[in-house]
């Protein structure tokens, strides 16, 4: 079961850590690497809670995205200034969560982070296109190397 469990564990966290590192060296904040560390971990416990949560029924499908949501404020408020314009952009994609809970895995990374990269995005003052086109390609980058990386090592087992 742990062979089974860990890729669903594993992946969403490393492309959370990636992209919150991302973000958070772009806003120049001395924290990146524990902030990856503290993504991943979040990332990671949401995901052990997703798979045990639907036990519960309602209650459980409803909780899992407000729990992901409130993690993403929560890396914010660490981690930057809170704004409650970037705490609510997470909230659409909580909600596509739970009409489609299947997606939670690819969704959850983005929960996790669009607080932190609005934010960063906010407080620019100069460079916004600059931000803008590292943050497409930390996007595009980030999930391509660890799925890339995923499948090399599964077809090497």
């Amino acid at each position: 079961m742990i062979e089974q469990l860990a890729p669903v564990v594993a992946v969403p966290a490393l492309v959370a850590a990636g992209w919150t590192m991302t973000g958070l060296r772009l806003m120049r904040s001395p924290l990146w690497a524990t902030g990856g560390i503290v993504a991943a971990g979040l990332a990671g416990a949401l995901v052990l809670i997703a798979a045990f949560l639907p036990l519960l029924g309602l209650i459980g499908s409803l909780g899992v995205p407000a729990l992901s949501v409130g993690a993403g404020i929560l890396l914010m408020f660490l981690f930057a200034r809170p704004q409650a314009v970037a705490a609510a952009l997470a909230v659409p994609f909580a909600l596509f969560v739970m009409v489609q809970p299947q997606w939670f895995p690819l969704v959850l990374p983005l929960i996790l982070v669009i607080p932190l990269w609005t934010v960063g995005w906010l407080e620019r003052e100069g460079g916004a296109a600059r931000y803008g086109l590292t943050i497409l390609a930390a996007f595009l980058a980030v999930p391509i190397a660890v799925f890339g990386a995923f499948f090399l090592l599964r077809g090497r087992g």
